[in-house]
């Protein structure tokens, strides 16, 4: 349960700090840009920019977990906590913003989406320190502490 809250949490933060979607964007075909798009539907559309801001930092957090192996790693504390708690307030922002947008007129919409922004930093923050925290009290790697052992038993007999 703790690596999918630290997977969800740090693919938030990920594609929150970097935003793959306006640095990759114009690297695109114009039409997928311009107004009004031509040769492309809204969901081709919609499917791309997810991909560009979701998809891409779920894959290079998912390889970083992979490869440093953080499954077996992670000490309980409260920088998972942090996480989880940043990771709901994100999902509680983002869900409060899409049902204030299913209101017509569009009224409520764009004062739920003024109001909610003034939570977006303050969310990263949370987790950015619960990320930092949960990185910084990891466990030591198995595969590192090998080495050292055996130097060690080298330099005791000889």
């Amino acid at each position: 349960m703790r690596i999918a809250v630290v997977f969800v949490g740090l693919t938030i933060l990920f594609g929150s700090l970097f935003n793959l979607r306006s640095d990759l964007f114009y690297y695109l075909p114009s039409e997928l840009y311009a107004y009004p798009r031509k040769g492309i539907t809204n969901a081709e559309y919609n499917t791309i920019v997810i991909s560009l801001r979701w998809v891409i930092p779920a894959i290079v957090v998912a390889g970083f977990l992979w490869l440093a192996r953080i499954r077996g790693r992670i000490t309980p504390g409260w920088s998972i906590t942090l996480i989880a708690i940043g990771t709901a307030l994100f999902v509680l922002q983002f869900a409060l913003g899409f049902l204030a947008s299913s209101i017509p007129g569009g009224g409520p919409s764009f004062v739920a989406r003024a109001l909610l922004s003034y939570a977006s930093f303050p969310i990263k923050v949370i987790l950015f320190v619960g990320a930092v925290r949960m990185l910084m009290t990891l466990k030591p790697s198995p595969a590192a502490q090998q080495p050292v052992a055996a130097d060690a038993q080298e330099a005791a007999r000889g």
